[in-house]
């Protein structure tokens, strides 16, 4: 029988883990070892103790040195267990950052997980936005159940199941040797109850196992539905059809319930089964000892022994059975988990295919104060449909960029532009097509170029925290004095000011308790602490007032200075900052040059529009050629 998956994926998480994780599990288990003998060899000593007293007539004087013997033993064991349950609480949490910070960048993988970023809708007849949830062959629902549940569930695992398995192991064998030392026939009770209780655990525990499974899919289905509901609900009102599905909510919220209960009905059945089983055996071995007291087979002392230690032989089984129900939970995220990392496996582009040309470059991260030497790019033929789309959201572009250039894309509402800003940072990638960053064909979706890129969506994503954290996620550990001078550039410093704790003023999900323009200084600031060579700005402006953006404008030329910048313009004064005006229509690069010269050619609110023909009846294409910073 193969290794179950949970010890597969732990144990695989500990080994690429380094020898820290390994030491604290293998200090656990060994603590857990101590703690058992410790246990047992107290009990040997107390029955020792008794049969002392009562049937030798000792006084205390007489077994002050067992007295002393079981103090100490008390104290080992007490340490042992606080120790070794200190140090599996530890490796699981390792464990469980490790397998949460995989499964998030296996999600996070092209083509995973829907970014929040606005429509990307293409031509005014198509809509090309990913469905709410959707994640492709996994729903987001599903995937925040993974990574925040799954991985609970294996932490659980390591925390709970683990050390219960390891006593099944310890106790039984010390205890058997010590009575098949004390009393060779009640070891051989023990010989047949043992594995009768192991094959009893194992026929309920499947049963379990199964069960177990069962809830799992049923509350990844129950969080996909909620999410799709949610997403959907002001359609299904629309539609007439919201009863529908609040009885859908209802009736599926009831099987999730019955799953449970049938879960933890089977536990406690199990538990119960087990302790029947395991009395019946204690009572065994007692009338067998009893008998063999009685005929002077045996002496009082290695009698009580035997009567004392044996129920710890089947203690470590009825623990593991109350523990069975974590390690059902944990196999069952484990499946789900080592679903997600092979698949992003598959999607993850390999160092070993393809010579050099095709993978990314090395972008190290560039040192506080500076910056690394800021790219030229070169959009090649790129195309890129989104699933389920009518028409192309790319159709053959063909751009090129200057090092240290600032580009603006400009265009009506759903050309692509937001798709070009996407594929430059890896969240998409084109079907066909290649993007060159210095000449040399690089693969975006690779964690290295990645590292030298810094992105501000159109909806920027914050999380529960401080101000300054969420800066911060730019460059974890940045200095306070760097991450101050991105909070003045972004005007963040302006709107904390009047905060009491400033920086460290605390915001909920989401950004919870901010407004969307303060929401969006708080991403640039933390685009700007990143210092990456390239920045690519997605109407990163769009909720600010004209006089603040005019200030992040003016304080961005100059932090930007030396820095390839390409920004999707939703405002003509953003456009009129860019080095270069780039105009996309369906998906295609219709006209470019200098901001002045095109919006001389076209007024902004036509470009807006979609109006191919402008003021002179034909699209502009290329001569306008590229412009370096000047």
């Amino acid at each position: 029988m193969g290794r179950r998956p949970a010890a597969s994926l732990v144990f695989g998480q500990l080994a690429g883990r380094g020898s820290h994780a390994r030491k604290l599990v293998a200090a656990a288990l060994l603590s857990h070892a101590v703690a058992t003998a410790a246990t047992v060899a107290l009990l040997v000593v107390l029955a020792g103790s008794v049969a002392s007293v009562f049937a030798e007539g000792s006084d205390l004087t007489g077994i002050r040195w067992r007295l002393v013997a079981m103090a100490g033993l008390v104290l080992l064991r007490a340490g042992a267990v606080r120790a070794g349950g200190g140090w599996f609480a530890r490796a699981g949490e390792l464990v469980e950052l490790d397998l949460r910070r995989a499964t998030v960048r296996a999600l996070a993988s092209p083509g995973r997980l829907p970014l929040p970023a606005e429509s990307t809708v293409h031509g005014p007849a198509a809509s090309h936005r990913t469905p709410p949830g959707h994640t492709g062959d996994r729903n987001a629902a599903a995937a925040a159940s993974t990574v925040l549940d799954g991985t609970d569930a294996v932490g659980s695992w390591v925390t709970e199941y683990l050390p219960a398995a390891a006593g099944a192991v310890f106790a039984p064998a010390l205890v058997f040797v010590l009575v098949l030392l004390a009393d060779p026939p009640s070891a051989l009770i023990l010989v047949f109850t043992g594995p009768m209780l192991v094959l009893l655990l194992a026929v309920i525990g499947r049963r379990t196992s199964e069960l177990t499974e069962r809830r799992e899919e049923e509350l990844a289905w129950l969080r996909s539905l909620y999410a799709d509901l949610l997403a959907g609900i002001s359609t299904l009102r629309t539609f007439g059809r919201s009863r529908e599905g609040a009885d859908l909510v209802d009736s599926t919220s009831s099987r999730f319930a019955n799953r449970t209960l049938e879960v933890l009905r089977t536990a406690f059945q199990t538990s119960l089964v087990m302790e029947w089983a395991a009395t019946a055996a204690t009572a065994l071995v007692a009338v067998e000892v009893s008998f063999r007291l009685t005929a002077n087979h045996i002496g009082f002392a290695s009698a009580l022994a035997v009567l004392m230690v044996v129920p710890e032989f089947f203690a470590g089984f009825r623990t593991l059975a109350l523990a069975y129900h974590s390690g059902a939970s944990g196999d069952a995220a484990a499946t789900s988990i080592r679903a997600v990392l092979d698949r992003g496996a598959a999607h993850r582009p390999h160092a070993a295919d393809g010579d050099a040309a095709t993978r990314g470059p090395e972008s190290p991260a560039p040192a506080a104060g500076g910056s690394t030497t800021p790219p030229s790019l070169e959009l090649t033929g790129i195309q890129l449909r989104y699933p389920g789309a009518a028409t192309p959201a790319l159709d053959g572009v063909d751009l090129g960029i200057a090092a240290g250039e600032t580009v603006a894309l400009c265009g009506p509402s759903g050309a692509g532009k937001s798709t070009i800003a996407r594929v430059l940072v890896g969240l998409e990638q084109p079907g066909s097509g290649a993007v060159s960053c210095d000449g040399m064909i690089v693969r975006t979706d690779d964690d290295r170029w990645r590292a030298g890129v810094a992105w501000v969506p159109q909806a920027p994503t914050l999380f529960a925290g401080t101000i300054r954290d969420n800066i911060d996620l730019g460059a974890p550990g940045a200095s306070p004095a760097r991450i101050r001078r991105a909070a003045r550039v972004a005007a963040v410093d302006d709107f904390i000011a009047p905060m009491e704790h400033g920086l460290e003023t605390r915001v909920g999900e989401e950004g919870i308790g901010l407004s969307g323009g303060e929401r969006q200084r708080i991403a640039i600031a933390r685009a700007v602490l990143r210092e990456a060579p390239l920045v690519v700005l997605d109407e990163f402006t769009s909720q600010l007032d004209p006089a603040t953006e005019e200030r992040v404008l003016d304080a961005l030329h100059d932090q930007l200075r030396d820095t390839t910048v390409v920004m999707v313009a939703h405002r003509e004064a953003v456009a009129r900052r860019a080095d270069r005006l780039v105009v996309v229509e369906d998906g295609e690069v219709v006209d470019q040059g200098p901001p002045a010269e095109v919006l001389a050619r076209r007024d902004w609110d036509s470009l807006l529009r979609g109006d191919t023909h402008g003021s002179h009846g034909t699209r502009y294409g290329d001569a306008a050629g590229r412009l370096d910073r000047g």
